[in-house]
């Protein structure tokens, strides 16, 4: 960790604490793409407003870490931890890649840069819901270690010990 910095390899993970105004607003505008927005579980366009005060409310939070990836010089994706639990070290994981990034291997990548975040807080368990039509998300969590843990009416629920 550089200054609050994840970097391992090319991979720099980059708290929001951390980002500019600007950059925040790229993220908002990543997060509120039809093809990112459709699989979060608040799929409603997010302002402006409302993303500053988000943003800016992690700087005092111990329950969530928001981080952007980049590779390289370029970002990547989006990931995060919430409803961290110290006690019981665990976190519920979310991500996804800007949508324009094409690379293959790019969710493999931010599977990979979360979990080193996890386990640098000492999280040993990652929970993480995903909508039952997303198959593609699925089979990414199924790749790297997750299991079925459980089913809502809209969403698979699964888990992995680090």
């Amino acid at each position: 960790m550089v200054d609050g910095l994840i970097v391992f390899g090319k991979i720099v993970a980059i708290p929001f604490e951390k980002l500019d105004d600007e950059d925040l607003e790229q993220i908002r505008k990543w997060r509120n793409d039809s093809r990112v927005r459709t699989w979060m579980n608040n799929d409603t366009v997010i302002a402006r407003d409302d993303h500053v005060r988000f943003c800016r409310s992690l700087r005092h939070r111990n329950d969530a870490r928001y981080y952007r990836v980049d590779s390289g010089d370029r970002p990547i994706g989006v990931v995060n931890l919430s409803r961290i639990d110290r006690k019981n070290q665990s976190a519920e994981l979310g991500l996804y890649k800007i949508p324009t990034v094409d690379a293959p291997g790019t969710g493999s990548v931010l599977m990979e840069t979360i979990h080193r975040i996890a386990r640098t807080m000492g999280i040993q368990t990652l929970r993480l819901q995903v909508r039952v039509e997303n198959a593609r998300a699925f089979r990414l969590y199924e790749k790297t270690g997750y299991t079925v843990t459980g089913y809502t009416n809209t969403h698979i629920l699964m888990e992995r010990k680090l």
